[in-house]
């Protein structure tokens, strides 16, 4: 299987549905708004993979403090990024996210799979841990 790039936008979108902002991500090809704690997290993996530090992965408490909530956040994060891409037949079986089960989680994809096409919306996010990460690893390219 060929793994999808996932691209990190940022840019804010409204959900017609409920009328809530939300932060465009786009995975194989598919639009995948997400709430801002969800969009958080995948940036962050997706940093970390593609940095290539301890492999991509983070420990929960890199992602969420407390460490105990990051779960409550990845869990809805992959059901919300499933649904939109129920329809893609060769995805049906794709994990977005690992666990080593040790507190342990990064993408699963090949740091080549991902792409920051908006830099500038991350950086208006205003996530000061985000801007941390992206300080200490490296700008996101």
């Amino acid at each position: 299987m060929e793994l999808p790039l996932i691209c990190i936008d940022g840019t804010k979108v409204r959900d017609g549905q409920q009328n809530y902002t939300k932060y465009l991500t786009l995975i194989a090809g598919k639009r995948v708004p997400l709430n801002a704690v969800p969009f958080r997290l995948l940036t962050m993996l997706a940093i970390a993979r593609r940095s290539k530090v301890d492999d991509g992965w983070l420990h929960t408490g890199q992602l969420y403090q407390p460490a105990r909530l990051a779960a409550r956040y990845l869990c809805p994060m992959k059901q919300q990024i499933r649904r939109r891409l129920r329809n893609v037949k060769t995805l049906r079986d794709w994990q977005i996210i690992e666990n080593d089960r040790q507190g342990h989680y990064r993408l699963n994809t090949r740091p080549d799979r991902i792409r920051f096409i908006n830099p500038q919306a991350l950086k208006d996010f205003g996530d000061a841990e985000l801007l941390a990460m992206i300080a200490v690893l490296g700008p996101p390219g």
